[in-house]
């Protein structure tokens, strides 16, 4: 009987040793997961500004490339004014 009863309790001590082996885990892989979204999030919040800035830079481009092609076509057809 008492030999029944230690194989319970050692059984009993394995499983809850399994289960905190199990809840480490997680928790790690939690952290993990938590750390890799604050770094994704980082990480694409600095691309976010390049391309924004990329795109502001694009803007002011086209935008002085259309005002020089505006002057050059006036420039050789003033009669374009003459409306």
């Amino acid at each position: 009987m008492a030999s029944m009863m230690d194989q319970k309790i050692q059984d009993d001590w394995t499983n809850r040793e399994f289960i905190e082996l199990i809840a480490a885990n997680i928790k790690r892989i939690a952290d993990f997961l938590n750390k890799f979204d604050v770094s994704t999030r980082h990480q694409l919040a600095k691309l976010n500004e390049k391309l924004s800035s990329l795109e502001r830079n694009l803007d002011f481009m086209e935008a002085k490339i259309g005002t020089q092609r505006q002057s050059v076509t006036l420039d050789n057809n003033p009669s374009e004014l003459d409306v």
